[in-house]
């Protein structure tokens, strides 16, 4: 459960403490079915969209919430 384990980040991270964390997501709008060769190749039937992944965080009390798109890099990994 993603919710609980940001929840228990925050409540566990010294007062001024940052988290950085990484996940393969998929796009905002992203239709899921351009995405399930992927799911279906990586154990998941779903990927978390960055938008989600911001909700999530400022309800579990993180503030200074940002996302950095790394998805230019994909093309280099999956060759």
């Amino acid at each position: 459960n993603k919710e609980q384990v940001l929840r228990d980040l925050e409540r566990v991270l010294a007062p001024g403490g940052a988290l950085a964390f990484t996940d393969i997501m998929g796009a905002d709008g992203a239709d899921e079915r351009a995405l399930k060769d992927f799911t279906d190749r990586n154990a998941t039937t779903r990927m978390a969209r960055p938008s989600e992944y911001a909700d999530i965080l400022r309800r579990s009390g993180f503030q200074d919430v940002s996302f950095c798109d790394f998805s230019g890099h994909l093309l280099t990994y999956f060759r």
